[in-house]
């Protein structure tokens, strides 16, 4: 069996630079990249709109995904399974902007926690490892199971499929590096070692090695350096890690300061050509040589150790600034820059727990960067959102906050960042040969809080110096409480101030507390326990000093602050005192609650200790019970929304919680929610596989609750033909579609199965009050491909997904093959060999090996399962020229030694595609049976270039609300072919691929509505491709055409158009090259190899010429092998416009399924012209075509003018042409000054056959 896809939907970065100057020179070497592909243009780049590309990417389970980005639109997703991966199918969430892919084979170990579902998220899968063009390697970090030393060494052992491993003893964990081509192996020996169990005891968790980025004259004096240099603390004797980009280590400034190096990150050397190391470590202890001591850093004498972990490129990953933390501890460092941010907000990344972790057990201090543009509240990433982490916020010069830092706090409302520092502008070393704005050789300003870092970084070593007995915790509370406030900031937004190196160094009375976190406190806030803690302040001084002791709450809280059991406290000469804090922290307004308990001497800077709270906001438990058919529990992936429009936690992106023995909690604020599961039911000896889909569309929560999801209510879900039919299912959906109040998707849920012997079903609901609902299912069925006959009886017969087609007829003996091991199929030769399958064997290898010892054919059957149950062949690049079918187990068991008929055929001659929808509710009974007068008939006809070339088709249906079912691509034929297609009335559209099992390219038809009974026609891929636009005479997709929206020009073309109505996709292009200029009065605005682009170009009237070169060579593509075309039209300006480009459409009618044409008599031909749909028209004034069978000696063809936009013209072939191809040159013109001009290399063959079509 296979499963195309399972949905379960919702509606809705790489560990990023913390330099805002950094960004922009990745920004700026990622359009250097592209100068290959765009050479001229500036502000022009790749893609109609951004993201309208195909990608194919290989998950960890090396299953395939396929996925098309469109603007406005859903990302279209086909989940493409791998033979042995154990995934019959997949689930596509969809939450906060990401789209998640889940194979089956997935979802108990991400269920139990064993595996981390971003390893499955598409959106961030593809921006950081892009497809599998872009990158071969899957990095993953295995953390493994036991006490710390017994799990370090299992991490020493590499896991099969992997390469490049590393250990990373801090969290006994691995990082790897997982070829995409074997992916599969690797993900079985994680299976090997109890992944899909939650006894587990070998492999903890596995996670993606997220990707890592880089995110002074004024500024070194602005937190109190020179004060502390006066003290004779210069950072001598401490050793600094800097993990980075490296560091220029012949730059002026920090020529013989670095004692150690080693590069963590593949460069293959520790120089940094980014400058982005350089340039930190230059602030965290330049020796100012370069500049006269003008741009010193804050430590100019610190020991420096170089650990390189991000790339040549600017990249990196966790595992990698892991290795290099483990490596800064075990060199001796006291202080280390992180000046770098990743994904993982909550602290629990294996980046965060990694540091915390050292930070414990070496007593090092690591600073982090709270990053930049996090574009929200409570989003600083790992590293900065680890525990132990002092994590620094940027400031302009004024000592206000600069508006691209992070804010906190964590997701669990404890206090981030700790502290700030200066980061905007910041002028300090310069690498040699990294690029830049430099004010000299030397330096150069950058801005972030990457730059705000090593400020804290260069404080902490000379405290360091002063007390080298401190370990980290000492440091970074030292540092915290000495800050100098800024005013009104709050705490959540730069800390507790301004690092102040002069009184961290300074002032004689410590506090041991530098952060109170105080609790969080659950709705309602009933009598809660109220908080107290001691704080000890120490005086080192040899005189007693009194403090003044106050602790308000920062502006805008509310409630009642902190009580303190006094409010002067004599700190003894050489002793300590303390106070006791404690609070009532129930009362006041719902939200965080901060403020500052503020200890000043009667001379001196005051000491600070910040203090928070959380109330939380009005929320309630709720329980989610799962239950299967058969009563037990349900381990699914829960997707929660919100009909009423309201805010809804989105579990990290995830969508919802994860059912864990049918049990999920979470505590959600009141509203109207929609929670949808999607329910596996494994067969049994009597039962198939069962997909349920349970949802509760409407629950109000306005209390605790307990919903339940219960499979044991669900009911057959089924669309089928009425009447006696011949068929066999080829496909079935179902789905379950909700929009919110507003009429925005709230969430749907959708599940597609191929040629599987799955009963879908679903729990019944009842009706919504809130939004709209909608319960769709859809299905195909097919007039068998194969015929099993047993004398006059028909068998229950099917093929196999990717099978073999065998066209003809075989009369065989079956024969009791076993499992298909050589020695059965030495019993089978010039038989049928009846082949038991179990689970997801090598059925291609089987198959095979059963040609090469010259067996008749295959007949597999799952001997576990009633009814069909094996799966897709997958052959690849195999060629099998025998039968290959399945049955039942009931069925192949009465076969051996019975002589049987197949009867087989290139492809089904007669398929229906049949959809229908439920308002408001899944029904009772959502059953329905369409006649086959109700349905439209449709006449295909499939045209190819050669005999070999494979098909395949999938039609997508449309409901009322808009919900799409698309099935994958299936299997379609041999081409060229013929069927008869019959279509439920409605709205669909149509996509067709050709190629090879290796190359292939995707066709698109633009959407048809259908009427009852009606006949329609339908021809794919017929001579004569052109290059240009489709005809938009129904809904396309926005990718497609020439649109200028006031100063932006936005251009996406298909390389290949035939019949006016279809068009090759512009990424669907699997080789070939392809040229694109825009010349705008004359001046050329872009060059580029792309086919789709957006830029700038001046709002106001011109003149335009686009010009596009297209080649592409298959042995499945012999025609139109190159098409050059230039189009000249004129824009008028204005707030938005189609652009007038002239198309033209070439036909011959009675052409050849080969796209050939007869030589030796007349032929028809049919020229038709049209302008881009939705632009301005103008009568045509010169129509000109021209042919060649050379491509140098051009002949006028005389054409016959019907209407302004149609010519005829009639062409008759000598027969010493036979075998040769004919090239056509067009010359289009308009009264509007339009033109278009279009040479199609070898555009058709010829030949001398008379037969058929």
């Amino acid at each position: 069996m296979r499963f195309s896809r399972s949905v379960v939907a919702l509606a809705g970065a790489a560990l990023l630079t913390t330099a805002a100057g950094v960004a922009a020179t990745a920004s700026t070497r990622g359009l250097a990249q592209e100068a290959a592909r765009t050479r001229v243009g500036a502000g022009w780049q790749s893609g109609a709109q951004p993201g309208d590309r195909q990608r194919v990417l290989t998950l960890l389970t090396g299953d395939r995904v396929a996925v098309t980005a469109r603007p406005g639109m859903p990302e279209q997703v086909r989940f493409l399974p791998t033979a042995g991966s154990g995934s019959a199918g997949a689930t596509v969430s969809r939450a906060n902007g990401h789209t998640f892919v889940v194979p089956f084979a997935a979802r108990t170990p991400i269920a139990s926690g064993r595996v981390d579902r971003q390893l499955f998220d598409i959106t961030t899968l593809l921006a950081q490892l892009g497809d599998d063009q872009a990158s071969d390697r899957i990095p993953v970090i295995i953390e493994y199971d036991g006490p710390p030393r017994e799990a370090a060494a299992k991490a020493q052992r590499a896991l099969p499929g992997s390469a490049d491993g590393t250990a990373l003893t801090s969290i006994g964990a691995r990082a790897e590096s997982v070829r995409r081509t074997t992916a599969n192996e690797f993900w079985q020996s994680l299976a090997g070692t109890g992944l899909q169990k939650r006894s587990a005891q070998a492999v903890r968790k596995v996670s993606l090695d997220r990707k890592v980025a880089p995110a002074l004259d004024r500024s070194v004096p602005q937190i109190g350096t020179p004060a502390a240099w006066k003290r004779g603390l210069t950072g001598k004797g401490i050793k600094v890690a800097v993990l980075d980009t490296g560091i220029d280590a012949t730059h002026p400034d920090l020529k013989g300061r670095v004692q150690a190096a080693k590069d963590f990150s593949g460069s293959g050397n520790i120089l940094d050509h980014d400058g982005h190391g350089t340039h930190v470590a230059g602030t965290v202890g330049g020796s100012g040589a370069g500049s006269k001591g003008k741009h010193r850093g804050v430590a100019p004498e610190v020991t420096l150790l170089n650990g390189k972990v991000i790339d040549d490129d600017g990249m990196s990953s966790e595992s990698k600034v892991i290795a290099g933390m483990e490596w800064a501890v075990a060199q001796g460092a006291k202080v280390v820059n992180l000046s770098l941010h990743a994904d993982g907000t909550d602290g629990t990344s294996a980046l965060a727990r990694s540091l915390d972790a050292l930070s414990k057990k070496s007593g090092t201090l690591f600073v982090a960067a709270a990053g930049n543009g996090c574009g929200g509240r409570g989003l600083i990433q790992a590293p900065g959102a680890a525990e132990q982490a002092l994590t620094v916020a940027n400031l302009e010069r004024d000592g206000s906050l600069n508006e691209s830092s992070c804010l906190g706090p964590n997701p669990d409302h404890t206090g981030k960042p700790d502290i700030a520092a200066p980061g905007t502008d910041i002028v300090s070393a310069l690498a040699a040969g990294s690029e830049g704005q430099p004010v000299d050789k030397y330096y150069t300003p950058m801005t972030g809080t990457s730059m705000a870092t090593p400020h804290v970084v260069g404080a902490a070593a000379l405290l360091a110096q002063q007390h080298r007995d401190w370990k980290g915790d000492r440091l970074k509370a030292r540092l915290i409480s000495t800050a100098d406030p800024l005013g009104k900031q709050p705490l959540d937004d730069a800390g507790t101030g301004r690092v102040d190196a002069d009184q961290a160094t300074d002032n004689s009375i410590t506090v041991d507390t530098a952060e109170l976190e105080m609790g969080t406190y659950l709705w309602p806030h009933r009598a809660p326990k109220p908080f107290s803690q001691v704080l000890t302040y120490q005086n080192t001084s040899t005189t007693a000093v009194t403090l003044n002791l106050t602790a308000p709450l920062d502006p805008g809280a509310t409630g009642a602050a902190p009580k303190l059991s006094t409010t002067k406290l004599v700190v003894p000469a050489k002793g300590k005192a303390s106070v006791t804090v404690s609070a009532d922290p129930g009362r006041g307004k719902v939200g965080r609650h901060t403020g500052r308990i503020i200890a000043t001497p009667a001379k001196g800077d005051p000491l600070f200790t910040s203090y928070g709270w959380f109330l939380e906001p009005e929320m309630y438990d709720v329980t989610v019970k799962g239950i299967l058919g058969d009563g037990t529990p349900a381990d699914s992936l829960l997707f929660v929304t919100r009909p009423d429009g309201g805010p809804v936690d989105t579990w990290e992106g995830n969508g919802g919680p994860d059912l864990i023995n049918g049990v999920a909690k979470m505590r959600i604020a009141p509203g109207v929610y929609s929670i949808a599961g999607t329910f596996l039911q494994p067969a049994t000896a009597t039962t198939a596989d069962r997909l349920v889909i349970a949802a509760q569309p409407e629950v109000r929560i306005r209390k605790t609750t307990t919903v339940t999801l219960d499979a044991r209510k669900a009911v057959p879900v089924k669309v089928a033909l009425a009447g006696k039919h011949q068929l066999v299912p080829a496909a079935s959906s179902m789905a379950y579609y909700r929009l919110n109040r507003f009429g925005k998707l709230s969430g749907f849920e959708e599940v597609e199965i191929d040629d599987a012997p799955i009963e879908l079903r679903a729990v019944p609901t009842s009706g919504v009050t809130v939004g709209k609902m909608e319960f769709s299912a859809a299905s195909r069925l097919e007039t068998p491909a194969y015929r099993l006959k047993l004398g006059t009886k028909e068998l229950p017969v099917a093929e196999l997904t990717d099978g073999p087609r065998f066209a003809g007829t075989k009369q065989l003996t079956a024969v009791n093959a076993g499992t298909g091991t050589a020695a059965d199929l030495k019993r089978a030769v010039g038989k049928l060999a009846v082949v038991a399958m179990d689970g997801m064997q090598a059925q291609a290898e089987i198959a095979e090996a059963a040609q090469r010892a010259k067996v008749g054919g295959v007949l597999f059957y799952d001997p576990n399962i009633s009814g069909f149950g094996v799966d897709s062949l997958f052959l690849g690049d195999r060629t099998l020229r025998i039968p290959v079918l399945q049955t039942s187990r009931e069925v192949a068991k009465t076969l051996p030694g019975k002589v049987v008929r197949i009867d087989g055929a290139l492809g089904s001659p007669e398929v229906f595609d049949l959809l229908k929808a439920w308002a408001g509710r899944v029904p009772a009974r959502p059953v329905h049976q369409y006649w086959k007068p109700q349905l439209a008939r449709i006449a295909e006809s499939y045209a190819v270039h050669s005999t070999a070339t494979q098909l395949w088709e999938s039609k997508v249906g449309y409901t009322p609300l808009g919900e799409a079912h698309g099935l994958s691509p299936l299997p379609l034929s041999i081409g060229p072919f013929r069927r008869i297609a019959y279509v439920r009335p409605g709205q669909w559209e149509q996509r067709v691929d050709i190629g090879s099992a290796d190359t292939s390219s995707r066709g698109r038809s633009g959407a048809h509505r259908y009427r009852t009974g009606e006949r329609r026609t339908v021809n794919w891929r017929g001579p004569v491709a052109t290059s240009g636009l489709p005809s938009k005479t129904t809904t396309w997709p926005s990718d497609i055409g020439v649109q200028r929206t006031g100063k932006n020009l936005v251009i996406g073309l298909a390389p290949f158009v035939t019949g006016a109505t279809q068009y090759e996709e512009p990424d669907g292009l699997s080789d070939g090259t392809y040229a694109l200029s825009l010349k705008r009065d004359g001046k050329v605005l872009v060059e580029a190899d792309e086919l789709s682009l957006n830029g700038p170009v001046p709002d106001a009237p011109g003149n335009y010429q686009l010009a596009l070169d297209v080649q592409r060579s298959q042995p499945w593509w012999k025609y139109s092998t190159q098409i050059r075309s230039t189009w000249d039209f004129r824009s008028r300006a204005g707030a938005a416009e189609a652009m007038p480009l002239i198309l033209a459409d070439v036909n011959f009618p009675q052409a050849t399924s080969l796209n050939q044409v007869r030589v030796g008599t007349a032929t028809p031909l049919t020229l038709s012209l049209r302008h881009q749909t939705g632009a301005p028209t103008a009568p045509f004034t010169g129509v000109k075509l021209l042919m060649s069978y050379d491509g140098r000696t051009w002949t006028p063809v005389p054409l016959h003018k019907k209407t302004d936009s149609v010519y005829t013209a009639s062409l008759n072939h000598p027969d010493a042409q036979a075998g040769s191809t004919v090239s056509l040159k067009l010359d289009i013109t308009d009264a509007a000054g339009g033109r278009l001009q279009q040479d199609i290399t070898k555009a058709y063959g010829l030949t001398k056959w008379k037969g058929g079509t």
